[in-house]
């Protein structure tokens, strides 16, 4: 079975003032960040295990709407946020 790999539907970026901007292919599909939560902070007992530390991050996740038509500004702690759009997404750090 041969699967071609999907396209690049989204471009995101963020530049130097925190701002992010998206375009996404199907303009008619909701977008959506997921603003991943800091971990560097976090003790050493909440990463020690795999299962653990990643049901902690979903937990923590914050999504959010975005819209162009306003400025959409990531915190200065945020290291990376997923980008989706109907089925594709895309993770800008």
């Amino acid at each position: 079975m041969y699967c071609r790999p999907e396209s690049q539907k989204i471009k995101a970026t963020v530049d130097g003032d925190g701002v992010l901007r998206v375009a996404c292919e199907s303009e008619d599909k909701d977008v959506f960040v997921d603003i991943l939560p800091e971990t560097r902070e976090w003790p050493l007992k909440d990463k020690d295990m795999w299962h653990k530390f990643n049901h902690l991050v979903l937990k923590r996740v914050v999504r959010l709407p975005y819209s162009s038509s306003r400025p959409f500004v990531l915190n200065e702690t945020t290291q990376a946020v997923v980008v989706r759009c109907g089925s594709s997404s895309a993770i800008v750090t």
